[in-house]
């Protein structure tokens, strides 16, 4: 213990010494010097690439998407799901960008007829497949899932498959009556035999004074 206290002191002795004779040299030589070294900027690396920008596809998103969200959830009855009543729900979504504003990073949480509820999303376009792919994960579930949307007119739309209970089912969600503070998110699916609405929620933006009072309590 002694020798690492007198070490400590050794090395800030010599610290110090060492920084009293930088100052100590005449003031035109530190500034040559500074200039000399300011002149000396690291150049490009030779074919080096700029980083990507946002797609206008992304952008579109990006400007009515980021922010933070209450949402309002309403189930259909699913008695396959144990929810032979329907049930609603409470939530908060926080949506932001992702790297480089290459996609969007979505933080979900409810209280609903099931309990409590948490999911995340990340949504991108891939200009390859000319359609935006969405991957989500939440509490109910360990395996993640990925949906490709495309625009229908003014409503964006996605198809994807799931898996609950050991079950597999196509889904359907719809993003509509969308406005730059306000959508609804209609999720369906075909678990019961045929494509029918299971779930919709009603998001309205917060007001500019952030998260929502309920975020803390979800």
């Amino acid at each position: 213990m002694r020798y690492a206290v007198a070490l400590g002191v050794l090395i800030c002795a010599s610290v110090f010494l060492i920084g009293q004779q930088s100052t100590d040299k005449p003031e035109g030589k530190q500034q040559g010097h500074a200039q000399h070294q300011a002149g000396k900027e690291s150049p490009a690396p030779a074919g080096a690439e700029a980083a990507p920008k946002p797609s206008p596809e992304m952008e579109r998103l990006n400007k009515w998407m980021v922010g933070t969200w209450q949402t309002s959830e309403k189930f259909a009855p699913m008695p396959e799901f144990g929810m032979p009543n329907g049930g609603t729900g409470k939530g908060i979504s926080i949506v932001r960008l992702g790297p480089g504003g290459l996609s969007l990073v979505d933080d979900y949480r409810s209280r609903n007829a099931m309990g409590r509820f948490a999911g995340h999303g990340v949504t991108y376009w891939d200009p390859q497949e000319q359609a935006y792919k969405s991957f989500w994960i939440d509490s109910m579930t360990g395996k993640g899932e990925t949906s490709t949307g495309k625009w229908e007119g003014n409503d964006l739309v996605f198809t994807g498959e799931s898996e609950m209970q050991g079950k597999k089912f196509k889904t359907l969600g719809k993003m509509t009556n969308i406005t730059p503070r306000s959508y609804t998110f209609t999720l369906g699916n075909d678990a019961g035999g045929e494509m029918k609405d299971v779930l919709t929620i009603d998001y309205k933006k917060a007001g500019p004074g952030g998260a929502p009072q309920t975020a803390s309590k979800q």
